[in-house]
């Protein structure tokens, strides 16, 4: 963060390689430790840890009211979004996103995108499709 004015920036969140920023702007919500999310207020207040959320899950953003945030975690086939409510901690199961066709499906979901109200999404992911020919007879 930095002053408007000028002045050196300052990090938002020590040790947090990402995160996202709450649809008010005071709260900064990253990944902690295994299993948690933190909510750091931009104010420089303490912060406020939520624990129970999926081991390997990561921040894909805010919902448009501020009392989610979805995180989404690598499946075998797409990506499970869970929603965490950040009053309570309270993770669920949101949405499993996966192709309709998994046939050649190697790789879990590279990128998820999506509308602050949850309501549209798009992702992408890796497919390596073959052809194996079967030759009988060959001299």
């Amino acid at each position: 963060m930095q002053d408007v004015a000028g002045g050196a920036p300052r990090r938002l969140v020590e040790g947090a390689a990402a995160g996202a920023v709450s649809p008010d702007g005071r709260i900064v919500a990253s990944m902690g430790a295994a299993g948690s999310i933190v909510l750091t207020p931009v104010d420089g207040s303490q912060s406020r840890t939520l624990t129970g959320v999926p081991i390997g899950a990561s921040i894909s953003r805010w919902e448009a009211s501020g009392r989610y945030v979805f995180l989404k975690a690598s499946g075998e086939f797409g990506v499970n979004v869970f929603r965490v409510d950040v009053a309570t901690g309270h993770a669920e199961a949101w949405r499993t996103l996966a192709p309709s066709d998994v046939a050649g499906v190697r790789y879990p979901t590279y990128s998820l995108a999506m509308t602050p109200d949850g309501q549209s999404y798009c992702y992408s992911y890796g497919r390596r499709l073959s052809t194996l020919f079967v030759v009988n007879g060959l001299k």
